[in-house]
């Protein structure tokens, strides 16, 4: 249910995204270079800045970076799921924070209104890395056998 509600929450602030790009570039002079919108990625990611932020249940291409915040109240055990299949957690070497549990992440993760402000990759059929902006491996997944089932 809390993933639902983050779910429609994430629908309302594309969907407000969207009006404010509509309305600036209604209003603006064409001339004028517009800010980047929420939906573009803040964090340089090499030659992949024009790669847009993915979305649950969306398709990834392999060996593409997708900037992708992801909520911790659960923990990490749970990517989501891309490609028609749920993702779940089979290492974790920067650690497996719960802060529905009380647990903080560590400081230096960076950490937005959506969760961890990180990165995932498709670098095969069966393997998904999360990392953070500045590279550093924090969670691996592999498809799971059974479906995916929201956070509680």
């Amino acid at each position: 249910m809390i993933r639902a509600h983050r779910h429609a929450r994430g629908i309302l602030l594309a969907t407000v995204a969207v009006a404010i790009v509509l309305f600036t570039s209604c209003t603006s002079d064409p001339d004028e270079t517009a800010p980047p919108t929420a939906t573009e990625p803040t964090t340089s990611l090499g030659s992949s800045d024009e790669t847009p932020r993915v979305d649950f249940g969306g398709r990834l291409e392999p060996n593409v970076t997708y900037p992708y915040p992801m909520d911790l109240h659960c923990g990490l055990d749970q990517l989501g799921e891309f490609n028609g299949v749920a993702w779940i957690l089979t290492e974790a070497p920067g650690g497996n924070p719960e802060q529905g549990a009380g647990q903080s992440p560590p400081a230096h993760w960076p950490l937005g209104p959506e969760g961890v402000d990180g990165r995932l990759t498709l670098v095969g059929q069966d393997r998904i890395e999360y990392s953070l902006p500045d590279g550093e491996l924090i969670a691996v997944y592999e498809p799971s056998p059974d479906p995916f089932v929201p956070c509680e």
